[in-house]
């Protein structure tokens, strides 16, 4: 090999960790969003239980 990258496999890993990276954040995103929905439905709740 005349080109001085790395081996393959070196980036494989690399794509399958920022891949890993990119789903655990999209679904700690979607978690977050998922928890805030239903804090935001309880809270408003109580404000009508208590109007």
């Amino acid at each position: 090999m005349a080109f001085n990258h790395p081996p393959p496999q070196l980036w494989i890993d690399i794509k399958l960790i920022a891949l890993f990276e990119f789903v655990k954040l999209f679904f700690t995103i979607k978690i977050y969003l998922k928890i805030e929905g239903i804090a935001w439905k309880w809270i408003s709740g109580m404000h009508r239980i208590q109007a």
